[in-house]
């Protein structure tokens, strides 16, 4: 397969890869996701001028090597707004929505159900059915908008987006908890196992304010008030998944030892596979590749 350039286009971040088959060669990364160009006047140049300026620097062999972009690039927000495909979504990139936003330069569309939606996530679902055989599963792919994904007989078949990253970043900036909840969050920490604990016995609405009363109480430090939290908001969106479904976890450091420990604590231990963070990273890539390749034949 020939040289091409893969472009994982967040809300927040950007990033350009020059791949060689499947192998990244170069890349750059900057914090000029989508929202960036909210109060761009003209939405259309503002993006083809970051990512040409990112192909500069990444130097490919010549200027037609073709550009594929997934994310929220393709969103109301970005650089030009696609159709979601809808469910059953084959994972092997069959019922894609595409579009070349220019000459050389293409747009992956999203997915949607009839209430909910995700876009870039489905790119990486098709790079994991790459790697990992996926029968009848259920993927989790956490991050600030946590994505749990039903896969059966080669087709995503439903999904359920969590706030699982923003309802912590929210409660732990801007309510009441924000004195009781600050620092680095370790997997092992009893706090942080207490969390979990607590996820099953309380409704979350019911059992997020012992971050403040265990401060108030038992002297517990800001620490051990974002390990609570932490394991308390993980915990909930574990409890969600059906029983004895087969799951299988990718998730990117540094949440990815949060939602592993969570895991085990609450019994998933049998059913569970752990896609390592280095490997979650490349899974956008390989999607692109992959559908890439099916374009040529």
């Amino acid at each position: 397969m020939p040289r091409f350039l893969s472009c994982d286009w967040g809300t927040t971040h950007f990033r350009l890869r020059l791949v060689a088959g499947t192998r990244v060669l170069r890349q750059v990364a900057a914090p000029r996701g989508v929202a960036s160009f909210a109060n761009a006047s003209d939405r259309s140049t503002a993006f083809h001028r970051v990512l040409r300026s990112a192909i500069r620097r990444l130097r490919p062999p010549d200027n037609k090597t073709p550009v594929v972009i997934s994310g929220m690039a393709a969103s109301s927000i970005g650089w030009h707004e696609l159709p979601y495909a809808r469910l059953p979504f084959a994972l092997d990139g069959s019922n894609l929505v595409a579009h070349q936003v220019e000459p050389g330069v293409t747009l992956l569309s999203g997915v949607r159900s009839d209430t909910d939606v995700l876009r870039g996530e489905e790119t990486e679902l098709i790079g994991l059915s790459r790697i990992h055989h996926l029968d009848r599963a259920m993927v989790i792919l956490p991050g600030t908008h946590s994505k749990h994904i039903s896969v059966d007989r080669g087709h995503m078949v439903s999904f359920q987006t969590f706030l699982t990253g923003e309802l912590f970043a929210v409660l732990s900036e801007h309510s009441v908890l924000r004195h009781s909840v600050r620092g680095p969050v370790s997997p092992h920490s009893l706090a942080f196992t207490a969390g979990v604990e607590a996820a099953t016995k309380l409704p979350v609405t019911a059992a997020l304010f012992q971050v403040r009363t265990r401060q108030l109480l038992q002297r517990a430090s800001t620490g051990d008030g974002a390990a609570f939290l932490s394991g308390l908001l993980i915990g909930a969106e574990w409890q969600a998944i059906p029983p004895r479904h087969p799951v299988v976890l990718a998730a990117r450091a540094p949440v990815a030892s949060l939602y592993e420990r969570a895991a085990r604590l609450l019994g998933f231990n049998r059913r569970l596979t752990v896609i390592p963070p280095a490997t979650v990273d490349k899974l956008a890539t390989l999607g692109q590749a992959f559908w890439l390749q099916q374009q040529e034949y």
